[in-house]
């Protein structure tokens, strides 16, 4: 058995930590959030619930991190200095640098460190994966109403790092070039974002976030020879 730990109780601690309790093969042992009320969706018996995340040094075999993005460098750096793997929510850390940081501290420590990219195991981008061989032009649109939670993200770090990583995976091919454009709407940083991406092969993807809409929207085109 994993014995695992979650690290933060907000909308997505509390879902990994509700999965977690499904899992035959995890032991979810420890919370960690700074708000007790938070951990009662998904409190039982055997877990030990705490404000202060070293609690779990040595207790642990692996963590998921799912604070706001500002916290993620601090805390993963010290699980994975005490040997403890670790998945951390996207997007990884604010900075290239930072992440950088983390993954060689991984390998030091001899422990995995995986981003929750969750879209590259959507059925439907699964499926895809399997048929799509060279694609040409790839439009991704992908909208959400605005969460105040995520304002210190912007739109491309909280929404499109998603159809980012999904052409990434189709596309098999260096990016050449990038011309973005986005603008503010609700929060200091940016709301809104349109980025064009040309890749090596002859390739071009289209992205467009927008995180101001009434309800979610995902919708991915691919076209290719053939």
């Amino acid at each position: 058995m994993l014995r695992l730990g979650v690290i933060g109780l907000g909308r997505m601690g509390t879902y990994h930590a509700r999965c977690a309790l499904q899992a035959k093969h995890i032991a979810l042992t420890h919370l960690v959030d700074t708000t007790i009320p938070k951990v009662l969706p998904v409190t039982k018996n055997s877990l030990t619930v705490t404000s202060d995340h070293t609690d779990l040094f040595g207790q642990v075999d692996a963590v998921i991190i799912a604070t706001p993005t500002p916290t993620h460098f601090a805390l993963a750096k010290d699980f994975l200095q005490a040997g403890i793997h670790v998945l951390v929510e996207k997007p990884i850390t604010p900075t290239l640098a930072e992440a950088q940081t983390l993954f060689a501290l991984a390998k030091k420590h001899g422990c995995a460190l995986h981003i929750g990219h969750v879209e590259r195991y959507n059925d439907a981008m699964r499926a895809a994966r399997d048929h799509v061989t060279t694609p040409r032009l790839i439009n991704a649109i992908r909208t959400s109403p605005y969460h105040p939670r995520v304002a210190h993200d912007s739109v491309a770090l909280d929404l499109m790092i998603h159809d980012v990583d999904s052409i990434l995976l189709l596309m098999q091919s260096p990016v050449t070039s990038i011309t973005a454009a986005g603008t503010s709407l609700l929060s200091a940083t940016t709301d809104s974002a349109t980025v064009l991406l040309t890749f090596a092969n002859g390739g071009i993807a289209q992205l467009t976030a927008y995180r101001n809409a009434p309800k979610g929207q995902r919708m991915t085109t691919i076209e290719q020879d053939g």
